[in-house]
């Protein structure tokens, strides 16, 4: 696919001032949900593991239902019910994750790093927000594509330095991981945003969301399975901890942990 690096005025303002803040918004709505379903699921224990499935069920079939909802209201340029099931789509969408923290057991330190990845495709979405907030009627024009390139440079890095302070991430791999996945959003909420908007017209804008929306779910489904792949890793190799990938951990301090966390699950 041709992305077009420049597009009419009429096409740059659907993106810039409608695109745009309805897909932040449900990026928004998303990880607040998500934090607020995984406190609820992971760091309490006042509910029990059959009510959690039972729960998990109902919202999995809700999330699919509300999705294709989501397709058919969009596809037929229907804004008002397009937002309103991206909206409820994404708040439900939170609950996705969750069973991921939950089996985590054997270190602590994983479920932060799984949660921790929610937030990024967030920080995409937000850098491209800000651009269209800094830019308005000269987004992605010729002239200022330097500037956008510098706000996109600052953007990847002051986010990459707060994810890593506030998660506590230290795994090399999952730095380089987590700055492709914020960099990958960006650019397909960016460009591939662009070339929709400058074909979808009226009130079809809104199909430009949930292309990317699906777009940005393939992403996350891709880093979901490397993140797996990370896990068995861990399991399979007693002596092997994530933060130690590239560094020989201290083997008691491993075991140590494991068995605290097989006996006291959380």
């Amino acid at each position: 696919m041709a992305f077009r690096f420049e597009f009419a005025d009429s096409d740059r303002m659907i993106f810039v001032y409608k695109v745009l803040p309805v897909l932040f918004t449900g990026s928004a709505i998303w990880l607040i949900s998500q934090v607020l379903f995984n406190y609820i699921f992971v760091s309490q224990t006042i509910l029990s593991q059959e009510f959690f499935l039972v729960f998990y069920i109902v919202m999995t079939i809700l999330n699919g239902v509300l999705f294709l909802l989501f397709y058919v209201s969009s596809r037929s340029g229907n804004e008002f019910y397009g937002i309103f099931f991206y909206l409820s789509f994404a708040f439900t969408a939170g609950t996705i994750p969750v069973p991921i923290s939950m089996i985590i057991v054997l270190d602590q330190a994983l479920k932060t790093y799984v949660n921790a990845f929610v937030s990024l495709v967030f920080g995409g979405t937000l850098i491209v927000f800000f651009m269209g907030i800094i830019f308005r009627w000269n987004f992605f024009k010729r002239k200022y594509i330097f500037l956008h390139v510098l706000i996109f440079v600052i953007g990847i890095i002051c986010l990459e330095i707060l994810f890593l302070v506030i998660y506590g991430v230290s795994n090399p791999i999952l730095i380089a991981v987590s700055t492709l996945v914020m960099i990958t959003a960006t650019i397909v909420i960016l460009f591939y945003g662009i070339s929709l908007s400058s074909k979808m017209k009226g009130d079809y804008w809104i199909y430009v969301v949930f292309r990317i929306i699906f777009s940005l779910l393939l992403i996350s489904l891709i880093f979901l399975i490397i993140v797996i792949v990370l896990v068995i890793a861990m399991v399979v190799q007693d002596d092997l901890a994530l933060d130690g990938l590239f560094y020989s951990p201290s083997g008691g301090k491993t075991k140590k942990n494991k068995k605290k966390y097989l006996k006291e699950p959380t």
